[in-house]
C-alpha cells in the first residue's frame, strides 16, 4: 500500500507588503489596482495555514516572514546592500607567539596587526553568504571578461605546431597485476628493479600520447558545439566516433520476459552488467535530440555505409586537404571559442596511431557581439584567407545551409592572434585571368604568404620538402618554387621586370658544388620503410610513388638528382608534408658582429600541399596572353609561419634541428638504394564472426 505524502501548506507572503506597494509604487492607480486583485485572487487560490489540512504555520515562520533584518540585503540579488561591498580591503599582518604558527597550529597564539602605508583599494571580496561564482555579464548585457582573459582560458591561444605520436594497444594484465613472482636475494631484486624502471622509462608510457585527441578533445560529446572536418577520405565509423561521448549502458531489467529468456539461453542467474558505449553527447538528464553536436564531413572517397544522425557527408571532388574547424565550450566560463587546426593525416585511424604526422592548431576566443563575416574588425591575412577557401563555390559545398553555418561563424571570434601566420590555399581548376590567379592559389599563395611575412631581401634560399607522396618533377616547376619560397609568383618571375625577380633568377642560375641542394625532396627509402613497417605492413599504404619508376627516370625528371633520405628520428614513417624554407643573407651582406639579431631566418609549411605539380599548379605562358594560365588538380590547404631566427647560421642551424622531425645534414640516395614504391591494393579485411566461419566450411 503506497504511503500518504504529507502536505506542506504555502506561506502566504503578499499581505505583508500589500500596503507599503500600493503607496510606494509608482504605477496608476488602476494599475495598482490590477495588481492587488491578481494579489487577492492568488492569496484565494491558496491553501489557508489554518485549514491546510489541520497544519498551522510555525510561528517561527510567520516572524521570519514579516522581519526586515532576514530579506535579503545584498545588492547582487536586489537588496539596500550590506556595507561590506565598499568596505577597503584589511591589510594584516599574521604574527604567532609560543611553539605555534599563524596558521594556528600548535601552543601559539596568532596575533593580527594592520599594516600602515598600504594604498587603499576597492574592495574585492563578496559579501557572506554569495556563492564563489563569476560574472560574466553587467547589467547592460556587456561581458567583463576581456578577450585577455579568455585566451588564458584557452588550450592552444597561440599557435602551435604539433607532431603525432605512437598510440599503442594497450591489451591484457596492467604492469605490475600479473602473477606473483618468487622471492629474490637484494642484489637480485636491485637489479630486477632497475631494469624495469629503464624498460619503463624507454617504453614512453609516461608520454602523454599526440593524436586526433589533443583535436576534438577528450570529451568532445559535451564540448564541441559544432564541427567541421575536411579530409580526403574517412573510416567509419571511427571518426564520427572522436566526437561522442562513453557512457556506461543501464542493465535490463531482470524480471521482462526479454530478459528471462536470454538469462535461459547464457545458464547464469546474475544479471548482465552495463556496458561502455559511445554515444553523440547523450546523457540521461537530457534527450539527445537535444546534445548531439552537429558533424559536418567534407571528403573525396565516397562512403560505403549510410553515416549516424545527425552526421552530414559531402562529396567534393579533388579534395586532398585536411583540416578541423570547430566551435567548442570555453572551460570555466559560459562562452565559445573556434579551434582551427590542420593536418597531414586523413581520417583514417591507422593513419593517425600508426604513422607520423603533423598538426598544425591554435584556438581563437569568442567575441562580445557577433559581427558579418566580412565585416570582422580582428580579421587577418590568414582569416581572410580561410573565409575565401570556405566560401569558394568549387568545393561544391558552399550552398549548403549546415555548411555556410561554419563560414558565418568567421564573424563571431577574435583572430588578431593570428598576425604571425599565413594561409596557403590550391582550388582545383583551370584559371587564366589575373583574378583567376589569384583564386586558384598554388605557387601564387605561396609567393603571397611569403611576401606578408616580410623576409629579409637580397638572400640566398633553400627549400627542404618533407613528405611521403612525390610524382614528376620538370626542372620549371622547381625553379617556380624556388622563387615563390622568396616571394615572387610565377607570372612575375617570367617576366623579369622587378628587381626581387631579377635576384631570384639570379640565385637560381649561379652555379655552385651543390646546385641540386637549392631545392630537394626528403623521401624515404624502401629500406627506411620496411624499418618503420610493422608485423601488419599497414604503414605500406601511406606512401605514394607516382610516375615511372627510379630505374627508369629521364632528364625531365629530377627527382633522382633532388632525393634525400627521410630518416626520422622517432624511427616511425613519415606522412607529414612539411617544406622548410631557410634564408641565408649573401657574403657581401653579412653581418658578423651580432648587430643583425635576425639576419638568418627560417620559415616552415605545414599542410596538405605535395612538392607536385598536381598541388601547386602546371602554369603556362604565352606572349598573345596577358596573364598565364595555370591548372590545379587539387584542393589544398596549408599553412605557413616563420619558425626560427638567429644572428648565426650555426645558431639558426640549432633552432632547425631541434624542430624538424628528421635528422639533419640530410644524405643523399646511394647507388643500391630504391626509394620506397605505391604498395599495391589494400586486401579486404577478414570477415569475423559464426556466420563467416559457416560459409567458409
Amino acid at each position: 500500500m503506497a504511503k500518504k505524502h504529507k502536505h506542506i501548506p504555502e506561506i502566504d507572503l503578499t499581505h505583508l507588503d500589500s500596503a507599503s506597494d500600493a503607496s510606494s509604487s509608482p504605477e496608476p492607480a488602476a494599475a495598482a489596482a490590477s495588481s492587488t486583485r491578481r494579489r487577492s485572487k492568488a492569496r484565494d487560490r491558496s491553501p489557508s495555514p489554518a485549514t491546510g489540512h489541520g497544519q498551522e504555520v510555525p510561528l517561527h515562520a510567520r516572524m521570519a516572514a514579516q522581519s526586515s533584518f532576514l530579506a535579503p540585503r545584498s545588492k547582487l540579488f536586489g537588496g539596500q546592500g550590506t556595507g561590506v561591498e565598499d568596505r577597503p580591503p584589511a591589510h594584516l599582518d599574521l604574527t604567532s607567539s609560543g611553539n605555534g604558527t599563524a596558521t594556528g597550529k600548535g601552543k601559539g597564539k596568532g596575533k593580527a596587526q594592520a599594516v600602515d602605508g598600504d594604498d587603499v583599494a576597492p574592495y574585492k571580496g563578496r559579501p557572506d553568504g554569495v556563492l564563489p561564482f563569476s560574472l560574466e555579464a553587467g547589467k547592460d548585457g556587456a561581458p567583463t571578461l576581456s578577450i585577455a582573459d579568455l585566451r588564458a582560458k584557452l588550450e592552444y591561444p597561440d599557435s602551435e605546431t604539433l607532431k603525432t605520436t605512437y598510440v599503442k594497444e594497450k591489451r591484457g594484465r596492467p604492469k605490475g597485476k600479473g602473477k606473483k613472482k618468487k622471492r629474490r636475494s637484494s642484489s637480485s631484486d636491485s637489479s630486477a628493479s632497475s631494469d624495469s624502471d629503464s624498460s619503463a622509462s624507454d617504453s614512453g608510457d609516461d608520454i602523454d600520447p599526440v593524436g586526433i585527441d589533443n583535436i576534438v578533445g577528450t570529451d568532445a560529446g559535451w564540448d564541441t558545439v559544432r564541427a567541421l572536418v575536411v579530409a580526403p577520405s574517412f573510416q567509419q565509423p571511427w571518426m564520427q566516433n572522436r566526437f561522442s561521448t562513453e557512457h556506461m549502458t543501464k542493465p535490463r531489467d531482470p524480471d521482462t520476459p526479454t530478459a528471462r529468456k536470454k538469462q535461459k539461453a547464457r545458464k547464469s542467474s546474475e544479471p548482465p552488467k552495463p556496458q561502455k558505449i559511445r554515444l553523440y553527447g547523450s546523457h540521461e538528464s537530457r534527450k539527445a535530440s537535444q546534445v548531439k553536436p552537429p558533424l559536418l564531413l567534407v571528403h573525396k572517397a565516397p562512403f560505403a555505409h549510410d553515416v549516424k544522425d545527425p552526421v552530414v557527408s559531402h562529396l567534393s571532388s579533388n579534395m586532398h586537404a585536411s583540416f578541423f574547424l570547430i566551435v567548442r565550450k570555453t572551460p570555466s566560463s559560459s562562452r565559445h571559442h573556434l579551434r582551427l587546426a590542420i593536418c597531414t593525416a586523413t581520417g583514417d585511424e591507422g593513419c593517425w596511431k600508426k604513422i607520423e604526422n603533423a598538426i598544425w592548431v591554435q584556438d581563437f576566443p569568442q567575441l562580445a557581439a557577433p559581427v558579418s563575416p566580412a565585416d570582422n574588425p580582428t580579421h587577418t591575412d590568414f582569416s581572410l584567407s580561410f573565409l575565401a577557401f570556405l566560401s569558394s563555390p568549387r568545393l561544391g559545398a558552399a550552398a549548403k545551409a549546415k555548411y555556410s553555418a561554419f563560414a558565418h561563424a568567421f564573424g563571431g571570434f577574435d583572430f588578431s592572434s593570428s598576425n604571425e601566420v599565413q594561409l596557403v590555399t590550391s582550388l582545383a581548376g583551370d584559371f587564366s585571368s589575373e583574378d583567376g590567379l589569384v583564386e586558384a592559389g598554388g605557387l601564387d599563395s605561396l609567393a603571397r604568404a611569403i611576401s606578408n611575412l616580410e623576409p629579409n631581401a637580397r638572400c640566398k634560399v633553400k627549400v627542404e620538402y618533407l613528405t611521403a607522396t612525390t610524382d614528376r618533377l620538370p626542372r620549371k616547376f622547381l625553379e617556380h618554387l624556388h622563387a615563390a619560397a622568396q616571394g615572387v609568383p610565377p607570372h612575375e618571375y617570367e617576366q623579369q621586370e622587378s628587381a626581387r625577380a631579377q635576384h631570384a633568377a639570379a640565385q637560381w642560375n649561379m652555379p655552385s658544388a651543390k646546385d641540386a641542394d637549392k631545392v630537394v625532396v626528403v623521401y624515404p627509402t624502401e629500406v627506411e620503410l620496411a624499418k618503420a613497417a610493422g608485423k601488419s605492413k599497414e604503414e605500406q599504404y601511406h606512401v605514394e610513388w607516382l610516375g615511372k619508376e627510379y630505374g627508369a627516370l629521364k632528364s625531365s625528371d629530377q627527382r633522382k638528382s633532388v632525393l634525400r633520405k627521410a630518416i626520422m628520428k622517432s624511427g616511425r614513417l613519415n606522412h607529414a608534408n612539411m617544406m622548410l624554407i631557410v634564408h641565408q643573407p649573401l657574403s657581401a651582406d653579412c653581418v658578423k658582429d651580432g648587430s643583425a639579431p635576425s639576419q638568418y631566418e627560417a620559415f616552415l609549411l605545414v599542410g596538405s600541399h605535395t612538392p607536385t605539380p598536381a598541388s601547386w599548379g602546371e602554369y603556362s605562358f604565352s606572349a598573345s596572353q596577358p596573364a598565364p594560365s595555370v591548372k590545379v588538380q587539387q584542393h589544398n590547404v596549408s599553412v605557413v609561419y616563420r619558425c626560427a631566427s638567429s644572428a648565426t647560421w650555426a645558431g639558426l642551424k640549432d633552432q632547425i634541428n631541434e624542430q624538424m622531425p628528421y635528422e639533419r645534414p640530410l644524405k643523399r640516395y646511394d647507388e643500391d638504394d630504391e626509394p620506397a614504391p605505391t604498395a599495391g591494393p589494400r586486401p579486404e579485411p577478414k570477415k569475423r564472426g559464426r556466420k563467416a566461419k559457416e560459409k567458409d566450411d
